[in-house]
């Protein structure tokens, strides 16, 4: 193994402790809204990332893109999206 991928890795690991030790300090409110902070922060990335690709898309072409994305074809099939 490439000791300057076990190095990384072991900084990974270190840095994920750490994360872990401070939502342990936070409240059950802080973390989940955290979590909430977070999920907008992906779905954010996830429409900036559609819209990239097709940027004529209407507004519920791209909801239907992104709940593709997000949960998958079937997904989609089942509700009628596609």
């Amino acid at each position: 193994m490439n000791p300057l991928t076990l190095e990384n890795n072991i900084q990974e690991v270190a840095a994920q402790e750490r994360q872990f030790q401070i939502l342990k300090q936070k409240t059950g409110e802080e973390r989940l809204k955290l979590a909430l902070q977070l999920r907008e922060l992906v779905l954010s990335l996830a429409k900036a990332s559609i819209k990239n690709e097709h940027p004529n898309l209407s507004a519920k072409e791209l909801q239907k893109k992104l709940l593709q994305r997000i949960y998958g074809d079937d997904f989609c099939f089942e509700i009628g999206g596609k």
